[in-house]
């Protein structure tokens, strides 16, 4: 059986044998190395507003080695290699304005002495709808949507502001450029965003285990545009809040029959007697006990009682219905000591 073994040792050999000493040089000593060194780098694929943040994996050094990896003649990470010759570093932070649109190289480095190097495609695409504005009135239209700078012979989908799921897809050709013909869901009208997602290649994907990172392999590489959807009715204008008694005039002990309109539906609404001036007398209430909650109906109408109430409230003055801050004007003329008549007796002192 033959074997090969690496030579640690200078050994007195025939003339005719070749001595061959396996190993790698840095900084003129010879170290074992493991494998042939081998520079890995996640993303492979990135956008340039993405590229924030970098795996590296360097393997086949010798253990204890300096690591020192560069990007654009900038350090971006540096360590030593373990017992194993290799190096990892997850999450690595890439300075802003280092990387630029194109391919980005990153270089590893030993003692000064340049070891492997590889490569980052950073990706700056665009897109643009045309016509950007629709007056479909929240129904739906049709427009082109145009895209440069995406990888070649790539999916890219659709969305619109940043929907799960998309509502069309082209293919880029080989410059990374597409065109196409297409229509937008129903919107509401107003401001929305369409964005057309690169998608990654459909390639096995697979993590390895040196480092524990958030960085993909591929990433999905997204690039906006703004439209907007006009042409939808507006809705009819809420009508102002009035407010009515009647009688407007009325004896102290008795009630004035209070109305209003145009109130919000649902809310809770408040009667207050005032003075002209707008000074606050008493809650309004049908009679001279409790004062029960109050609001507006399904279409912002009320409709309750009043009480002027003997002796405290005299002359003019208002029914004021809050928050709306309408009032009903009202006299309130002396009387409870006279006899009442019918049903507009309620009270007397």
């Amino acid at each position: 059986m033959n074997r090969t073994h690496r030579l640690a040792v200078p050994l007195v050999l025939p003339a005719s044998l070749v001595l061959i000493v396996v190993g790698v040089v840095y900084g003129g000593a010879a170290r074992a190395a493991t494998t042939t060194p081998t520079l890995t780098v996640y993303p492979h694929e990135t956008t340039l507003a993405q590229f924030t943040t970098m795996d590296v994996w360097a393997g086949g050094t010798f253990a204890g080695a300096q690591v020192v990896i560069t990007m654009g003649n900038t350090q971006i990470v540096s360590g030593t290699a373990d017992s194993s010759g290799n190096y990892a570093s997850g999450d690595v932070p890439v300075p802003a304005g280092i990387a630029v649109c194109g391919q980005n190289e990153v270089d590893w480095y030993t003692d000064n002495d340049f070891i492997a190097s590889t490569q980052v495609a950073v990706y700056c695409p665009t897109v643009q709808a045309a016509p950007n504005q629709f007056g479909s009135g929240a129904g739906t239209d049709s427009f082109t949507v145009t895209g440069t700078g995406y990888p070649p012979d790539r999916d890219v989908v659709f969305t619109i502001d940043n929907a799960q799921s998309s509502f069309d897809s082209v293919f880029t050709d080989a410059n990374g450029a597409f065109t196409k013909a297409t229509s937008h869901p129903a919107l509401p009208c107003g401001p929305h965003q369409l964005t057309a997602i690169g998608q990654p290649p459909v390639i096995p994907q697979w993590l390895r285990a040196g480092a524990t990172s958030t960085v993909s392999q591929f990433q999905p590489l997204p690039a906006s545009a703004a439209i907007t959807v006009t042409g939808c009715a507006s809705p009819p204008p809420r009508e102002k809040p009035k407010l009515a008694a009647n009688p407007a005039v009325v004896i102290d002990g008795m009630l004035t029959h209070v109305t209003g309109t145009g109130f919000p539906p649902g809310q809770p609404v408040t009667l207050m007697w005032e003075t002209t001036a707008g000074a606050t007398l008493s809650q309004c209430s049908p009679d001279a006990v409790s004062a029960p909650s109050l609001s507006a109906d399904a279409q912002g109408r009320i409709d309750t009682y009043c009480l002027a109430e003997p002796h405290e409230i005299l002359g003019a003055a208002r029914i004021v219905a809050l928050p709306a801050h309408v009032a009903a004007p009202v006299v309130v003329e002396g009387g409870s000591m006279q006899p009442s008549f019918g049903d507009q007796f309620v009270f007397r002192r």
